[in-house]
């Protein structure tokens, strides 16, 4: 299965939408959360105070800061005083709403799931020891600053999780709360969501394929992104999708066939099985068409 632009206006308002859409079909073998804000709730992690701790500038980000700290003995430090502030923050994070019935949702329906964040391993697993109905065996991959890959917003992240799960990059969809993450998604060509945590949707150039104010929200947006493996929409989507279509387009549609049981969405638009027959040019009596 999969969704073109129109697609997203079936769910209700308020729910996913897309910011900017081609309205090419979309596959979701994949899904990369990112951790702080995301999978836990905004706000542990005070980036304030760790910019104040190793003196850097509030318009750099911390990890670029310390990389290009010339002093060793300086930049070993600051990295200390990051993983020591990371730990503290891992002890008081809490689970973000949404997101073990998601992780559930997204498990039951094959999907492979894992985690890209510039945090250490260490604070990763630590916050993940003490979070309820969420595991670190959950996620297939967890992809931290200790690997030997380039951190957000470089791409190389998500190419090593497409490659290690052996699917396409188009097919990963990334889910994060900061521009970094949209970033890094699109330059690696991967399906974006903006998670905003109830504030307003930004609007700025680059903007993520999808933006929902809350991670249960995604739910509509992977099921249209799903494999049909028996090749039939869900009724309560199909269902969805025909409250989006002009009464007008409706007499295009194809009724049930005979076994096939109509929901109550579609008995609603009161589709005719079967077509009206034509009138033969001229003849002005019905017919068959030729």
């Amino acid at each position: 299965m999969s969704i073109d632009k129109q697609h997203p206006t079936t769910v209700d308002a308020g729910r996913a939408r897309p910011v900017r859409w081609s309205g090419a079909p979309y596959r979701v073998e994949a899904v990369l959360f990112d951790f702080d804000g995301t999978l836990t709730k905004p706000g542990a992690l005070d980036f304030s105070g760790i910019r104040s701790a190793i003196g850097c500038p509030p318009d750099e980000p911390v990890l670029e800061f310390i990389a290009g700290i010339v002093d060793e003995g300086e930049r070993r430090r600051c990295a200390a005083v990051l993983e020591r502030l990371e730990a503290e923050a891992a002890d008081r994070s809490e689970l973000n709403e949404g997101a073990a019935e998601l992780v559930s949702f997204l498990r039951s329906h094959g999907v492979r799931l894992g985690i890209i964040t510039r945090n250490g391993r260490a604070s990763v697993e630590r916050t993940l020891s003490h979070l309820p109905g969420l595991a670190a065996s959950d996620f297939g991959l967890v992809i931290t600053r200790d690997l030997p890959v380039p951190f957000k917003p470089a791409p190389d992240g998500l190419f090593h999780a497409a490659t290690e799960w052996a699917v396409q990059p188009r097919h990963v969809l990334i889910v994060g709360d900061h521009e970094l993450d949209i970033q890094a998604g699109k330059a690696a060509g991967a399906l974006t969501a903006l998670l905003t945590n109830g504030a307003a949707e930004p609007s700025a150039p680059g903007a993520a394929d999808f933006a929902v104010g809350a991670l249960s929200e995604l739910v509509d947006v992977v099921r249209y992104g799903l494999p049909l493996p028996c090749g039939k929409l869900p009724t309560d989507l199909l269902g969805g999708a025909l409250e989006s279509i002009a009464p007008a387009a409706l007499s295009l549609l194809v009724g049930a066939a005979v076994g096939e049981a109509r929901g109550p969405s579609l008995a609603r638009h009161h589709v005719r099985l079967n077509p009206p027959k034509r009138v033969r040019p001229g003849s002005g009596t019905p017919g068959t068409s030729s």
